[in-house]
């Protein structure tokens, strides 16, 4: 039961990480008029608040599942293994940079839209085994991320932006989109290669799973 609440979690804080962060970024790169429409504005301002407290409240729910799963005690040594570790420096993160962007939706800018992308760089894995393999983790979420708010702004666009504006937004959507691939492509297999040190194990399943 605790397992499945766990990857719940995890589960609905990606998709709520990306969802939030991806707009704020895609705004950065595609919009380049003063307004985008106030349909648009609208709907990514909704869409960035409620993906801001999904996340906000996954953490949190993290959090507590945690200290469940330590004895339930909020005592100081289990405080200090929730908190004071990468982990907690993820949660952290996630819940501030959420509740951020929960009040603020994308007028929050870039600043907690970087947090959550950086959650994923400071724990996992990647982060155990240097600055390197981290940078080249938050480089992939960033590049998915942006894919993800860009389609995300550009649906809604359609709907509502005059043709030429919209043709315009969509053709720097096209041009920037085939470097953020490349970045997506290259930094997910420069990440999978450093954590199997380029020398997979095909007798393990995670190692499996990890190279599909």
């Amino acid at each position: 039961m605790l397992e499945t609440a766990a990857l719940v979690l995890k589960v609905l804080a990606y998709a709520a990480a990306l969802t939030a962060a991806g707009p704020v970024l895609a705004l950065c790169t595609l919009v380049r008029e003063p307004s985008i429409g106030p349909d648009t504005a609208r709907y990514v301002t909704h869409l960035v608040r409620v993906a801001g407290a999904v996340l906000a409240a996954a953490a949190l729910g993290s959090a507590a599942l945690y200290v469940v799963r330590l004895g339930g005690s909020l005592d100081a040594p289990t405080l200090r293994a929730i908190f004071v570790s990468p982990l907690g420096m993820t949660l952290t993160l996630q819940c501030l940079a959420g509740t951020w962007l929960a009040l603020r939706g994308e007028r929050a800018a870039i600043l907690p839209a970087a947090l959550v992308l950086l959650s994923f760089a400071v724990s996992g894995h990647a982060f155990a085994r240097g600055p390197l393999p981290a940078a080249v983790v938050l480089l992939h979420v960033s590049a998915a991320a942006w894919w993800i708010g860009g389609l995300g702004i550009l649906w809604t666009a359609s709907r509502n932006l005059a043709p030429d504006p919209f043709a315009a937004m969509v053709g720097r959507f096209g041009t920037q989109a085939l470097a953020v691939v490349v970045v997506l492509i290259v930094a997910g297999l420069t990440g999978a290669g450093i954590l199997l040190q380029f020398d997979p194990d095909p007798t393990r399943g995670s190692e499996r799973t990890l190279v599909a």
